[in-house]
């Protein structure tokens, strides 16, 4: 038996996007861990002062390293990265219920115009 979708709650289609994109966005969580643990081994910006080092770097000016971090850098690049931890779910879910309420009230102009999707159900 054929159906058609007629019309979409917009906030409900929000509510469960929003959850979905919450949820799919902890895939993420792991990777910013990893660079979070991983930021305080960059090496210390002192470590380009020492003479053996700026030999090279004058040697070679067409092959300078990238400056590295300051040593004060990794606790605030590890808290930076925590923060994103809990900021980045958060927003993706917001964006999600954003998206989901827009896009079901486009569906709804569509499907006055055009009729709706049709659906096989039992």
């Amino acid at each position: 038996m054929l159906r058609k979708i007629k019309r979409i709650a917009p906030l409900q289609c929000g509510i469960v996007l929003g959850a979905l994109y919450g949820i799919f966005s902890l895939v993420f969580v792991p990777f910013i861990l990893f660079f979070v643990m991983m930021a305080p081994k960059f090496p210390a910006a002192s470590t380009f002062q020492q003479p053996a080092v700026q030999q090279q770097i004058s040697a070679m000016p067409q092959q300078m390293p990238m400056p590295a971090f300051p040593p004060h850098m990794g606790g605030i690049l590890a808290g930076a990265g925590l923060a994103m931890v809990i900021i980045f779910p958060v927003m993706y879910a917001v964006m999600g219920f954003i998206g989901g309420v827009i896009a079901a009230f486009i569906y709804n102009i569509v499907a006055k115009m055009v009729g709706g999707i049709q659906v096989e159900v039992e």
